[in-house]
């Protein structure tokens, strides 16, 4: 698996890539002061399946409040890689 995001370290690879990225997203939200956060998925740009591998590109809108004020950071293009992904028909 692989996570690509806009914050430290910024790309995360490996069978325990998710758990190290919500860590260090948890971590990036109290150094900054995230109170509440949402984030809107507006439409999948680009997705394609590969046997078991996956990759999607979502274009997001992430609302973060801060203790001292509201910040809207628009993600443009936000991609994930998935791997081992089990399909259904």
């Amino acid at each position: 698996m692989a996570i690509i995001d806009g914050f430290a370290p910024f790309r995360w690879t490996g069978p325990n890539a998710q758990a190290r990225w919500w860590a260090d997203a948890e971590r990036w939200g109290e150094q900054l002061g995230v109170a509440s956060e949402r984030i809107s998925v507006e439409k999948t740009l680009h997705w394609q399946v590969v046997g078991t591998c996956a990759y999607a590109v979502l274009s997001a809108t992430l609302t973060i409040g801060l203790i001292a004020m509201i910040r809207r950071q628009a993600i443009t293009h936000k991609s994930k890689t998935l791997r081992s992904l089990r399909l259904s028909s």
